[in-house]
């Protein structure tokens, strides 16, 4: 385990919201990224979580995330029960 998937393990455990730097294929700059993490695929290649920014269920791959520095905000977790309402 690297220490990015040990900080988003103990996050999914904990409920806590984690932030970081993300860049995708359609956009090159970095854009910040908050989400209420679920679920760390078993391979530890992506996390899925309740994306605040869009406020939709997305799976972000690790190997985007620009640096391994994620933050735990304290902000309000968004449970998936939650965001069905």
């Amino acid at each position: 385990m690297t220490h990015t998937t040990d900080t988003i393990t103990a996050a999914i455990r904990s409920e806590r919201v984690i932030r970081f730097w993300f860049k995708s294929q359609s956009r090159p700059v970095p854009m910040i990224r908050t989400v209420s993490p679920y679920e760390l695929s078993e391979d530890g290649e992506t996390v899925l979580g309740f994306d605040h920014n869009r406020q939709s269920i997305r799976r972000f791959s690790l190997a985007n995330i620009v640096q391994e520095d994620i933050e735990l905000p304290d902000e309000d977790y968004v449970k998936p029960i939650d965001q069905e309402v």
